[in-house]
């Protein structure tokens, strides 16, 4: 006995929820799900590099505002140093000291030789590759 297939309720393409719109639905849903994270990681890291670099830039005006303030502490400083190295004021506070220049009987000299003339170094000899670099030269001059 030879029996016949039971019909179906709906063919295949008929089917509710089967057909190429759902199957297409959560693929498009995924899709803007994906590109929304996208998106607001972009927006999350373009805020997070706007903060870091005006942290950076605050940090670089205070860093040039001492770098004056240092260079002008410097300036100060130097012509305090000058000052207390004039010969003026050395020999001010000296003779206050009460001391004085010394005598002509109180002067020594003192005599330093020159050292004798040093030998000539021996001319070294030029390296190999020194000297082929050079032949090189000339022959391409030559030509």
């Amino acid at each position: 006995m030879v029996t016949a297939p039971l019909p179906r309720a709906h063919p295949p393409a008929t089917r509710p929820g089967r057909g190429p719109r759902a199957r297409g639905a959560p693929q498009r849903l995924g899709r803007a799900v994906l590109a929304a994270v996208l998106l607001a990681g972009l927006l999350v890291a373009n805020v997070w590099m706007e903060t870091v670099a005006a942290e950076r830039g605050e940090r670089l005006r205070v860093l040039r505002k001492e770098v004056d303030r240092l260079q002008q502490e410097q300036a100060y400083l130097r012509a305090q140093v000058a000052a207390l190295r004039a010969p003026e004021r050395i020999e001010q506070l000296s003779r206050r000291m009460g001391l004085a220049p010394p005598a002509e009987d109180q002067r020594a000299f003192v005599v330093i030789p020159t050292p004798p003339e040093a030998a000539p170094a021996a001319v070294q000899e030029r390296p190999w590759w020194v000297r082929l670099w050079e032949d090189l030269a000339l022959a391409h001059e030559r030509r």
